[in-house]
């Protein structure tokens, strides 16, 4: 439910920040590393109930939130954890703005989930994530050639990941251009 992923390990690996250091925050991580959404949401609101400006908090709650759909709630968490989280941090600033353009993809509000894409790789342009994330935003909107785009730039770094290959397999199929959508299926077989 939540992509473990190295760039979530490196956020657990910063425990040496007091507010990812709480007991409750500690309590967080364990049922993460258990696949146990409910008792993240459990010691999320704990947390926050006793640390009220634990940006970190919040951001983990959007998450929580985002994978029960409930948006409202997953926005609104979102928006305190960048109230409290130090402008500084741009890791977590990253994660926050990639959460909400996931939340807003799923809301099927596009030009909100291209706008925080884009805030997030201002913060750090080299974001696989985050570009996969812009590309299927691209795709619901129709513009294929942006959504390709976004797929060649992580080829750069990852020539065979098997998503950006289905991702361009399937632009091309919707551009009708089936003997292009043919051999990027091909490598996902």
């Amino acid at each position: 439910y939540v992509k473990k992923n190295k760039e979530v390990l490196q956020v657990m690996a910063q425990k040496a920040n007091p507010m990812l250091n709480t007991a409750n925050m500690s309590r967080v991580f364990e049922a993460y590393n258990n696949n146990d959404a409910a008792e993240m949401k459990k010691y999320l609101e704990l947390e926050i109930a006793s640390n009220p400006k634990n940006g970190y908090a919040y951001a983990w709650q959007a998450i929580v939130y985002k994978f029960y759909n409930e948006y409202g709630k997953a926005l609104s968490s979102a928006n305190s954890a960048l109230q409290y989280i130090p402008a500084k941090d741009k890791t977590y600033q990253l994660i926050v703005h990639a959460t909400k353009s996931k939340i807003y993809l799923d809301m099927k509000e596009y030009d909100k989930a291209l706008d925080e894409c884009n805030k997030a790789l201002k913060l750090n342009f080299n974001r696989e994530n985050v570009y996969e994330v812009r590309a299927e935003i691209y795709f619901q909107m129709g513009k294929y050639d942006l959504s390709d785009k976004d797929y060649y730039t992580i080829m750069m770094h990852y020539e065979n990941n098997l998503g950006t290959c289905m991702g361009l397999g399937r632009n091309a199929k919707m551009r009708g251009e089936y003997d292009k959508a043919i051999p990027y299926f091909t490598k996902v077989i």
